[in-house]
């Protein structure tokens, strides 16, 4: 098996940016400073990708430059900085172990009477704010830092470095080459809280959902996370709503006192079986993944028991818990995910379950192929069936069992346990009680409501059901009113089934749904 370790460097382009970047070469290749039709068109897309970019960066658009990569962004950058500064003075601090694309014009400079101070990394690889100091002097017009290190990996202290600048009032530019780590480098907890801040501010968000990969360890992780929130909370004074994923393996007073932070907490369970944990996530265990589950659970019905004594008693989770786990990446069947959820429910009393197609990023034995498209539709049917669960009244074991242990791609979930249950129905709307009325295709949670608090003024009729938001596309197969069916209906069991695979499929997108992406022109 081929094991690439060069992404930072150069990486296979994602599927939507290399469909993007043929569309506007074979389709949308207008001269965007041209005034005809596809001028303007790709004049357009031009400035909604620099918007997409400068968001990202955090910047204006007019504040960006494209370049045909970073070698030349940082040639153009450190010559045009020594040449923009060479009346305030000819010195330059930048790092002994940045890129060439840096050092080279920094050899070049040198040779037209520049000077140029290289800072010496540490035994760990690492350069301190304070050699920058150190090395600062009036006459420094460029220090040059680069953000992440191309060959170890270590992250500069640049943010350190600016704030000095400032502080010295330095007429010295700063220069970063962030191509390692655009994207790439974890958020401080004081970045993370005024970037959501000031995002909240220009109304871009209503709420923060923060989750995050194993920094160091679980415990480091979640402190991290905690920080970050209570300085929302403290120094902020932000009350919107927060949903945090609590980390597997962290101790149980950090996720008491980030439950008392967020509003809602979540622990991913990640994997449907043990098995798939054992084979793709073997750093994680059941056990790990559980545990604070269970103390959420508990944490949560202590403090609704402490409010009802206590008014003022500080909040825990009261948004309650969720989590989510990856469809498609195991050979684990619906029925299995569908125990699984049920399970959760009953035991964990979790608020929601998400499901989340696998899309295939790795080639690998262990994971589905490569070409292998994520099952988004297999994903939709699990939702809707997660929704009977919650709302509806069914059991996992009603809607799949071993004979049937996956959902049909061309019904809905609730239409297929009606076909196989033919001896409920036909359902007399005047005589069932909320839980029949629900089991009905096309009969939700309102419009139930709504039958029961009609039929109190009188017999409901066919021709009244649909201004009570009944959906008689599906339900007139499977309901009566006043022993009537809607006039002219005629069906056998055949019939039924083509009727209802083809309303489905006028539901469906006609192409599968792809994965939201960052530079997805179609996400705005």
């Amino acid at each position: 098996m081929l094991v690439y370790l060069d992404n930072a460097a150069t990486t296979q382009v994602c599927p939507q940016a290399a469909r993007a970047a043929l569309e506007v070469m074979t389709e949308e290749f207008g001269n965007p400073s041209s005034r005809y039709a596809w001028g303007g068109r790709a004049a357009a897309r031009l400035r909604e990708d620099r918007q997409t970019v400068a968001d990202t960066l955090g910047c204006a658009p007019e504040e960006l430059i494209f370049t045909s990569c970073g070698t030349e962004g940082d040639n153009w950058a450190v010559r045009a900085a020594a040449e923009y500064g060479r009346r305030k003075g000819r010195h330059i601090i930048t790092t002994a172990v940045e890129h060439s694309a840096v050092l080279e014009p920094c050899k070049l400079l040198q040779q037209q009477g520049y000077e140029v101070t290289y800072l010496a990394p540490d035994k760990t690889g690492h350069v301190t704010a304070e050699q920058v100091a150190q090395a600062l002097r009036e006459d420094t017009v460029l220090v040059s830092m680069m953000l992440v290190n191309n060959e170890t990996g270590c992250i500069f202290p640049v943010q350190e470095v600016a704030r000095l600048l400032r502080e010295k009032n330095s007429r010295a530019l700063l220069h970063c080459d962030a191509v390692q780590g655009f994207l790439k480098v974890p958020f401080t907890p004081e970045e993370l809280a005024d970037l959501t801040i000031n995002f909240f501010r220009r109304n871009y968000i209503e709420g923060l959902f923060l989750s995050s990969g194993v920094l160091r360890n679980p415990d480091y992780t979640m402190e991290q996370m905690i920080r970050a929130i209570r300085i929302l909370r403290e120094t902020y004074r932000f009350n919107g709503y927060i949903h945090a994923k609590a980390i597997p393996g962290a101790a149980p007073e950090l996720v008491e006192q980030l439950g008392l932070l967020a509003d809602r907490l979540s622990c991913n369970i990640e994997l449907p079986s043990e098995a798939g944990l054992r084979t793709l996530a073997p750093e994680k265990t059941k056990t790990a993944i559980l545990a604070p589950m269970r103390q959420i659970q508990v944490r949560a019905a202590q403090n609704r028991e402490e409010l009802v004594k206590y008014r003022h008693t500080p909040r825990f989770a009261p948004a309650g818990q969720s989590t989510q786990m990856i469809v498609g990446a195991t050979p684990d069947s619906d029925l299995h995910i569908l125990r699984l959820t049920q399970g959760l429910y009953d035991r964990y009393r979790l608020k929601r379950v998400f499901f989340s197609a696998y899309v295939p990023v790795v080639e690998s034995a262990l994971l589905p192929s490569r070409e292998t498209k994520p099952p988004i539709l297999r994903e939709h049917r699990l939702y809707q069936a997660d929704w009977l669960l919650r709302f509806y009244g069914f059991r996992a074991e009603e809607l799949l069992d071993e004979q049937t242990p996956s959902f049909d791609d061309r019904l809905d979930p609730k239409c297929c346990w009606a076909l196989r249950h033919p001896e409920f129905f036909p359902v007399e709307v005047n005589h069932a009680d909320y839980e029949a009325l629900l089991r009905i295709p096309g009969v939700g949670v309102v419009s139930a409501r709504r039958i029961l608090a009609a039929r109190r003024v009188g017999p409901l009729r066919i021709e009244q059901l649909p201004k009570l938001g009944v959906v008689m596309k599906r339900a007139q197969y499977f309901l009566t009113a006043s022993g009537r069916l809607p006039d002219g209906l005629r069906f056998t069991q055949d019939s039924l089934l083509r009727s209802l695979i083809s309303l489905e499929q006028s539901r469906l997108p006609e192409a599968a749904p792809e994965q939201l992406s960052l530079f997805d022109n179609a996400v705005s």
